[in-house]
């Protein structure tokens, strides 16, 4: 059974769920500046990166995002909302899996598909191992600015045999199509 921080991988999850739904809730209340002094510290800003005393560089700072290091946990970028039409009309998307794991109920797996707010889709997630291969799939759910797939994407342990399994999450609607990156899953 896998588990981090002592709790159950579904646990787990919904635990992060609430914590990213109510974090900005807590950072906003925490400061917010007025008009006074945003403009304030807009010009103090730039007063300072002008004159070069504060030794910061003028020039952005670009961060790449992290591996992932199939613990179970995405830290890559969404990826951008899709333009290019498949063969059959359908926009292409590439679902990005948030979370993954297996524990003694069996096989689960989350993805997000950034951009696309439709309530019609279909998620699927399959998981292979050799020649076997067993999906289940569930319906992708609406949020503000993205469909999300994880609600009922279970595969039951008693299908799975133990060992490493490649998992992916595809995505299916009448508008859109598209599949996220494998990563690599072990069932104990």
């Amino acid at each position: 059974m896998i588990q981090h921080s002592g709790m159950p991988f579904h646990t787990q999850r919904i635990a992060a769920l609430i914590l990213a739904a109510t974090a900005p809730l807590l950072l906003v209340g925490c400061s917010t500046p007025s008009r006074d002094d945003a403009a304030a510290t807009a010009t103090s800003s730039a007063t300072s990166g002008a004159s070069g005393t504060d030794g910061a560089s003028s020039s952005p700072t670009t961060h790449e995002p992290a591996e992932d290091g199939s613990d179970g946990t995405a830290l890559d970028s969404p990826a951008p909302t899709p333009t290019t039409p498949s063969g059959d009309g359908r926009v292409l998307v590439q679902p990005t899996l948030t979370s993954w794991g297996a524990d003694d109920e069996g096989l689960d797996a989350a993805a997000v598909i950034s951009g696309i707010v439709e309530a019609t889709g279909t998620c699927t997630l399959t998981a292979t191992q050799n020649s076997a291969e067993v999906s289940v799939s569930g319906p992708g759910n609406p949020s503000a600015s993205s469909t999300d797939c994880g609600q009922d994407l279970v595969i039951d342990r008693a299908k799975l045999s133990a060992g490493e399994w490649t998992i992916k999450i595809s995505y299916s609607s009448a508008n859109f199509t598209g599949v996220s990156q494998e990563e690599k899953v072990e069932v104990k």
